[in-house]
C-alpha cells in the first residue's frame, strides 16, 4: 500500500487529491466472464480503490505493476488500482487451536544470496542470520558466478537468486549456475512468477519460489 501511495504522490508533483475506499461488494459470474476471468467464484469480495488524479500509467509499464519494487512516474491522466479479498464464509480458526511449527534453525551453512538490489537484500540477510546460517552477498551475476567457481569445497548448499537481475537474464544466470552445480539447491526469488518462466525453471531442477515482499 506504502508503495502505492509512494507513487500517487510522485505522479503529482503540483498537488491533487489521493483516497483509499473500502466495501463489500457481490461479484456475479457475467462480471467474471466479461473480465475474462475464469479461476474464481462468484460470490461476496471486499473491494480496496485506490484512486489519484496523477498521471497514467504507460502500456510499457503496465506489464510490471504486479512487481512490487516497480514504480511508474510518467503518465497523463488520473489512475485507480482496484484489490478484492474473498469475503470468508466459513469460521475462522480459533488462536492456538494448533500448534506453531518449529522454526527451521541452521548450523552456521553458507547460503549465496544474489539481488542486485542492497535494501531488497536487507530482509532475507537479517532472516538468514537470526535463523543461524551464514548469508552471503552477490550484487551481480558476475560476482555469483565467481563465488561458485571458487567453492571448490563445496560449502555452499543453497543459492537465493534474484530472476530480475542486470546484464543477465534470471533463466540463463541460473543455466550457468547448474553447469557448475548440478546439485546445489537453488531458490528462485522474483516480484512476479509467470507460467512460462515456471517451467523453464522446472527444466532447470527449480522448484522452490520466494516471492518479493519478503515476510
Amino acid at each position: 500500500m506504502v508503495n502505492f501511495y509512494l507513487n500517487a504522490r510522485d505522479a503529482m508533483p503540483e498537488g491533487g487529491h489521493l483516497s483509499m475506499d473500502v466495501r463489500l461488494k457481490q461479484i456475479d459470474r457475467t462480471s467474471l466472464q466479461e473480465k475474462m476471468v475464469d479461476d474464481v467464484r462468484p460470490g461476496a469480495f471486499i473491494r480496496f480503490s485506490i484512486s489519484d488524479d496523477g498521471m497514467g500509467i504507460s502500456k510499457e509499464d503496465q506489464e510490471h505493476i504486479f512487481e512490487p519494487f516497480f514504480t511508474a512516474k510518467s503518465v497523463d491522466k488520473g489512475t485507480r488500482f482496484d484489490v478484492y479479498l474473498p469475503v470468508p464464509t466459513t469460521k475462522q480458526m480459533e488462536p492456538g487451536a494448533h500448534p506453531s511449527p518449529t522454526p527451521l534453525r541452521g548450523n552456521r551453512e553458507k547460503v549465496l544470496v544474489v539481488d542486485d538490489e542492497k535494501e531488497v537484500r536487507k530482509m532475507p540477510l537479517e532472516i538468514l542470520q537470526q535463523m543461524n546460517f551464514s548469508p552471503m552477498i552477490a550484487a551481480n551475476v558476475k560476482e555469483a558466478l565467481e563465488i561458485i567457481e571458487k567453492d571448490h569445497s563445496r560449502k555452499i548448499p543453497l543459492i537465493l537468486a534474484d530472476m530480475a537481475m542486470p546484464k543477465m537474464d534470471g533463466l540463463e544466470m541460473i543455466h550457468r549456475m547448474r553447469d557448475m552445480r548440478p546439485e546445489v539447491a537453488i531458490v528462485a526469488i522474483s516480484g512476479v512468477f509467470q507460467d512460462h518462466m515456471i517451467k523453464a525453471l522446472s527444466h532447470q531442477q527449480v522448484d522452490t519460489f520466494l516471492m518479493k515482499l519478503f515476510t
